[in-house]
């Protein structure tokens, strides 16, 4: 049985997905405050947190570097929704969060991600959000979630539309440190929805940046 804290004013999202709310392997439980889901996830663990940024008092970052500072309670997925400003998304991203979904929330966003989540086992959910620039096809730089970063590339997911052989620059914040990169796009995969994925290898990665990537993976492997 796999456990969901979830914020009252996100379930209903998750309650418009029968197939996800009547799985037998799954128990959902609501709470109205960030206090209440850390009270709840101290009593008993969950796999995953769904709260939002702007809850008042607490707010969705502070329980998520609570959760992570915990050596007890850090083994927990944590999926944060905010606003679509870089501020609010750098918050959650220096939080810890696993994941981002950024106002306004669809059901089957939200759906897909908690899916995800729940499935994938912690050690190796290695997620950082990213500010990317695609040379000559986006003017304007966008987020994206990635995972399976190694010094040698990754794996990314967003809606834009990208082709093998593009060149992106890659702003990655990982912890406290800003670390930019030079990839390409050499395998491509379609999601459904609107939503691709794209293996990415970086491209003249520099021993600094490299060692702090390396750095970050061991560390997020401990949690």
């Amino acid at each position: 049985m796999k456990k969901i804290i979830v914020e009252k004013r996100l379930k209903h999202f998750l309650d418009k997905n029968s197939s996800f709310i009547l799985r037998s392997d799954i128990e959902m439980v609501s709470a109205s405050s960030c206090e209440e889901m850390l009270e709840i996830h101290v009593g008993s663990p969950a796999e995953l947190v769904i709260a939002s940024l702007s809850l008042p008092r607490m707010g969705g970052d502070r329980l998520c570097k609570t959760l992570r500072s915990d050596k007890e309670l850090r083994n927990v997925s944590v999926l944060l929704t905010c606003d679509n400003e870089q501020g609010s998304i750098d918050k959650c991203v220096f939080a810890g969060a696993n994941a981002i979904i950024t106002e306004p929330v669809y059901s089957q966003e939200l759906y897909r991600k908690a899916s995800e989540l729940l499935d994938v086992p912690q050690r190796r959910g290695i997620r950082v959000l990213m500010n990317i620039a695609v040379d000559g096809k986006f003017k304007n730089s966008f987020y994206c979630s990635s995972k399976n970063i190694s010094s040698s590339g990754m794996l990314i997911e967003t809606n834009k539309a990208l082709n093998k052989g593009d060149t992106l620059n890659f702003s990655i914040f990982m912890r406290l440190n800003r670390v930019t990169i030079e990839g390409e796009v050499v395998r491509k995969l379609e999601l459904g929805d609107n939503h691709f994925q794209y293996g990415l290898r970086f491209n003249n990665l520099d021993a600094t940046s490299k060692a702090l990537i390396d750095d970050y993976i061991k560390i997020r492997e401990m949690i």
